[in-house]
């Protein structure tokens, strides 16, 4: 059995709370969650596609859920959310999974999320970068075959509609073997700082891996110029 991390969310049936139907107001041309896979393709000018949600007054929440049951349950080790520039000021803290049992256990306690910049051309976007806190219960983060981000956004100080947005979102794990945690197939516990290395290598999508990932960090006219982390604002929700 291999114990090779991979990416689910890829891998999963994906749907969303809501949908902008203002198709326009999208890369692409279209706001559908299937945007938010890493497979997903580029517009035509080469830019992230994205998912945003339905604008709304009444700013509720809204979430996405990603199934990956056909797959088989896995043994989760870092998430990632990528915001677009729509978003108005959501945070990926807090996530249910369900596991091969059915069972569904909320372990927003549990996330360990360092907030990051990223340069989007000319303005900046959010990439929440999360670890997951091995002290948790044993068994949290095993033979997980779904999860659900549920996103709060914040009421823009103009008066406008809230809505979230969503460039990507990736969840990493490996194949629960029979009889072994998480704890035992890995052997450590990642840290937020090597784990921003890890999941920077697997954030360009895998269709233009090549050309972006050699221009990635500077760039000169849109795309992703820089990455700058914002370490006084590290965030450690386990308390």
């Amino acid at each position: 059995m291999s114990l090779a991390s991979i990416e689910l969310v890829n891998k999963a049936v994906v749907s969303a709370s809501s949908t902008n139907p203002n198709s326009n107001e999208c890369y692409g041309g279209s706001c559908d969650v299937l945007n938010v896979k890493q497979t997903s393709p580029n517009n035509a000018e080469d830019h992230l596609t994205d998912w945003q949600s339905n604008p709304s007054t009444a700013c509720n929440s809204e979430w996405v859920n990603a199934d990956w049951s056909k797959e088989g349950g896995y043994s989760l080790t870092s998430m990632s959310v990528l915001f677009a520039k729509k978003d108005t000021g959501s945070t990926a803290n807090k996530l249910s999974l369900k596991n091969s049992n059915g069972a569904t256990v909320d372990v927003s306690t549990y996330l360990m999320c360092t907030p990051a910049k990223v340069q989007d051309g000319t303005e900046l976007v959010r990439w929440d970068i999360c670890a997951l806190d091995m002290s948790a219960p044993t068994g949290t983060w095993d033979n997980i075959v779904s999860a659900r981000w549920t996103f709060q956004p914040v009421a823009p100080s103009t008066g406008a509609s809230c809505r979230v947005g969503v460039y990507e979102i990736q969840m990493h794990g490996v194949k629960s073997p029979v009889g072994l945690g998480i704890g035992a197939v890995i052997g450590i516990v990642l840290g937020v700082l090597a784990l921003i290395a890890i999941v920077a290598v697997c954030l360009i999508r895998q269709a233009n891996l090549r050309k972006r990932a050699a221009r990635w960090l500077n760039q000169p006219r849109g795309g992703w110029e820089s990455l700058e982390l914002w370490a006084a604002d590290r965030t450690n929700h386990h308390e």
